[in-house]
């Protein structure tokens, strides 16, 4: 990861400039961080995210990751033509699903 794509461009120069350390805080301030927890609990905090996302069907998180990924890589134009072909995709093989019932795909 670049760090100047991460941040705005005057932040990263002053991390990579000074070198000092970044606090957790201050990394979840500036977006490098999702989730804080308190001291010692990481694990729980790593658990408790891993339930939220299995708690989704599985093929809509990897679409969704893959489109992510797919945003860093690709012009924005590509981009959106790549998550309108997952989303075709995700929406043809949910109409057969319980959720995809539930939300009208049929």
């Amino acid at each position: 990861m670049r760090l100047s794509q991460r941040v705005p461009i005057n932040i990263a120069r002053e991390l990579l400039s000074t070198g000092l350390a970044v606090s957790a805080e201050r990394a979840f301030q500036l977006g490098l961080i999702n989730r804080l927890t308190e001291r010692g609990e990481a694990v729980n905090g790593a658990l408790d995210l891993a339930s939220e996302m299995l708690a989704n069907p599985h093929n809509a998180v990897a679409a969704s990751l893959e489109v992510a990924d797919a945003t860093v890589r690709i012009s924005p134009t590509h981009a959106e033509s790549v998550a309108a072909k997952r989303l075709e995709t995700l929406l043809a093989a949910a109409e057969t699903t319980p959720q995809g019932q539930r939300f009208g795909l049929r």
